[in-house]
């Protein structure tokens, strides 16, 4: 059985970028370079940011 890491990812194409937030969550997967992959990488990044503040912000609330 080949256990590549590409084939365990699911990647079928280069490049191949993962967005994986701080607490190890896939958050998006991104095939091929293009400007319109650039912004929807930016975007994605940018929305995975905003969750895990957001969760550490509601986590910081229930410690009072």
């Amino acid at each position: 059985r080949d256990s590549s890491l590409s084939q365990q990812m699911g990647v079928s194409g280069i490049p191949q970028t993962f967005v994986v937030r701080s607490d190890g969550i896939v958050w998006s997967v991104h095939q091929g370079a293009s400007e319109d992959q650039l912004k929807m990488l930016k975007d994605d990044v940018l929305a995975a940011i905003d969750v895990v503040e957001a969760d550490q912000e509601q986590k910081d609330m229930g410690d009072f």
